[in-house]
C-alpha cells in the first residue's frame, strides 16, 4: 500500500460547516453536585445567542458564572480576523481569475499557467472547503485550458487531469460551449467519459488528531476510520480540528493507497484566541476530544472548573463534561436536574400564554453522556500527540 503523506500546511485557519449546538467541557474532577465556589464559563456558539436559560442553570446548580469579556472579546477578534483574510483571498482570486482570462484571449497561455499556478497556490485553504467548491471548479477549469492550449510536454495529460478534477468537484457542470470553444468542450466531455469508465476504490484514511474534519472534493468524510470510495486520478483534500492548524492539498490518488494527514499543534496565542480561532472556523465541535479539551483549556484558562459551549434554536441544549467518568454521569444528573426544576416551574406560565411546552427553551434538551469514551479518548489523544517516526514513504504531489 502506497502511503499519500501530504505534509504540513502553512496556510490560515479555514473551517467549515456548523456544529451541533451543545457541549461543554470540564478540566478537573467535578463533585456529585456543584460547590458553593465553583465557577463555569460561558462560550455563545452565536454571537447573539441568549444566556438567560444557561444562567438560570448555574442559579440553580449553585455555581458561580466567569465574565463573559475574555470571551466575547476573542470570538469578536477571531470573527473580523477570519472574514478580513476571506475577504482579501477572494479579491486576489477573482483578479487573477480575470487576468487569466485576459490572457487567455490574447493567447499567451504560459502566462495563464503561471497566474493560475499562483492563485491555487495562494487560496487552497480557502477554496478546499465544501462552501467553496464552485470556486475551485472555476479555478481548475482554466488550468486545464491553460495546460490543452500552452503545448509544452506533458500539457494533455495535466489538462487531462484538471478537467476530471473538475468532474469530480461537480459532475453535472461543463464548460460553456459559447465561452470557450468546441476544443475546450471535446476535452472536457472525454475527461468525463474516461472518468465514468473509472471503477472506484477504497481510500483509507489516516489522519492526526483522528477526529478531525476531513472533506474530499468538496464533500465531507462522514467517518475517517472508515475511509472513503474513490476514482485514481487528483483529489482535493481539506483537514481541519480544534487547536490544530488546518490542511488543504491536491493529490493523486492510486488504487490501494492510504491518505495520511498529520496536522501541526496551533501554538499561536493563548488558549482562548486558540478556541475562538476553531470556533469561528466551525472546528469547535463538542462532541469531538479536540474540540472538549479546546474547551477545557479555556476554562483552566480563566480559573473557571467548568466551560459550557451554549446553543440556542428549536433544540437548544446545556451540557456539562467531567474529566473522569465518575465526575461525568454525577455532574450530568445534577445538571438534568437543575433543568427539570426549570421545566416544571415554567409549564404553568408556558400553559396559560398558551404556547407549545417545546418553545420554551428547557422545554427541549438532551444530556450527553458517555463516561468512559472521555477517559478513553483522552488516552487516544495523548497517545496521537506523541511524536512519531518519520514515514519512509514517498509522497507523490500532482505535477505543476
Amino acid at each position: 500500500m502506497r502511503r499519500l503523506n501530504t505534509g504540513r500546511s502553512s496556510g490560515q485557519v479555514i473551517g467549515g460547516a456548523g456544529v451541533v449546538a451543545a457541549a461543554i467541557a470540564m478540566f478537573a474532577l467535578a463533585p456529585a453536585a456543584a460547590s458553593a465556589d465553583q465557577r463555569v464559563v460561558l462560550w455563545p456558539k452565536h454571537p447573539d445567542v441568549e444566556l438567560e436559560g444557561a444562567a438560570a442553570i448555574a442559579e440553580v446548580e449553585g455555581v458561580a458564572l466567569v465574565s463573559l469579556r475574555r470571551v466575547t472579546e476573542a470570538q469578536g477578534e477571531a470573527m473580523a480576523r477570519r472574514e478580513a483574510r476571506e475577504a482579501q483571498a477572494l479579491t486576489r482570486l477573482d483578479d487573477a481569475l480575470t487576468r487569466a482570462r485576459n490572457a487567455y484571449l490574447e493567447q499567451r497561455f504560459a502566462d495563464m499557467a503561471e497566474l493560475l499556478a499562483e492563485a491555487e497556490e495562494r487560496t487552497l485553504s480557502l477554496t478546499t472547503r465544501p462552501e467553496r467548491a464552485e470556486l475551485l471548479w472555476e479555478l481548475q477549469l482554466q488550468r486545464g485550458i491553460a495546460y490543452l492550449y500552452r503545448g509544452e510536454e506533458g500539457d494533455a495529460a495535466r489538462a487531462l487531469d484538471r478537467f476530471t478534477l473538475c468532474v469530480e468537484l461537480d459532475g453535472e457542470r461543463r464548460p460553456a460551449r459559447e465561452t470557450y470553444g468546441p476544443d475546450v468542450s471535446r476535452a472536457f466531455s472525454r475527461a468525463k467519459a474516461e472518468r465514468e469508465l473509472e471503477r472506484p476504490w477504497p481510500l483509507r484514511i489516516d489522519v492526526v488528531p483522528g477526529d478531525a474534519r476531513v472533506a474530499i472534493d468538496g464533500r465531507p468524510v462522514i467517518e475517517n476510520r472508515r475511509g472513503v470510495m474513490l476514482r485514481p486520478g487528483l483529489h482535493v483534500v481539506h483537514a481541519s480540528g480544534a487547536g490544530y492548524r488546518p490542511e488543504a492539498r491536491i493529490v493523486r490518488v492510486t488504487r490501494g493507497d492510504e491518505l495520511a494527514f498529520e496536522l501541526e499543534p496551533d501554538e499561536d496565542g493563548d488558549p482562548m484566541a486558540q478556541a475562538a480561532r476553531a470556533w469561528a472556523a466551525g472546528d469547535l465541535a463538542p462532541g469531538t476530544t479536540t474540540g472538549r479539551r479546546a474547551l477545557a483549556r479555556v476554562a483552566r484558562e480563566v480559573g473557571a472548573d467548568e466551560a459550557w459551549l451554549i446553543g440556542e434554536g428549536d433544540d437548544p441544549e446545556v451540557v456539562a463534561l467531567a474529566a473522569s467518568g465518575e465526575g461525568l454521569a454525577r455532574r450530568h444528573t445534577s445538571i438534568a436536574g437543575a433543568a427539570d426544576a426549570l421545566r416544571s416551574a415554567a409549564g404553568d406560565a408556558a400553559a396559560q400564554a398558551d404556547l407549545p411546552r417545546s418553545s420554551r427553551f428547557y422545554h427541549r434538551w438532551w444530556v450527553w453522556a458517555g463516561a468512559g469514551a472521555v477517559a478513553a479518548g483522552a488516552a487516544i489523544t495523548a497517545a496521537a500527540l506523541l511524536p512519531r517516526e518519520p514515514s519512509r514513504l514517498r509522497v507523490f504531489p500532482p505535477e505543476p
